[in-house]
């Protein structure tokens, strides 16, 4: 499964470089980190909680994974909750300041433009 995702994610990348500025490239670079990061995940879960092997002991590895990924959310929805709670948000900008709509004809680009174009009285 690892050399799966490692194979995915090298594959993404390498088809995103030659569409690297559209969404599609953005979506690819995406989806290649998502699937490193994943590939990686059991290695470091691993070698974190079980130093000397996981040969004994391989379904609390995974359930360990599956517990971070709860508490991954449950932190993210919690922080969501409160941040929303506490301050509502304004659609309008705070340092907005009033334009002057007055138009001089000496401000006006196009009006300079056409004062250049007809000739000079003599």
């Amino acid at each position: 499964m690892i050399r799966l995702l490692f194979a995915v994610a090298v594959g993404a990348f390498v088809l995103s470089l030659p569409i690297h500025m559209t969404a599609l490239g953005a979506g690819l670079r995406r989806i290649a980190g998502f699937c490193f990061v994943l590939a990686l995940v059991p290695s470091i879960v691993v070698g974190l909680f079980f130093p000397g092997g996981v040969e004994a002991h391989p379904f609390v590895a995974g359930a360990v994974v599956v517990v971070l990924v709860i508490a991954a959310f449950g932190v993210l929805h919690l922080r969501s909750t409160v941040l929303s709670a506490t301050k509502p948000r304004s659609h309008r900008i705070q340092e907005k300041t009033p334009l002057d709509r007055t138009r001089r004809r000496e401000q006006d680009f196009f009006a300079f433009i056409t004062d250049r174009q007809t000739p000079p009285d003599e």
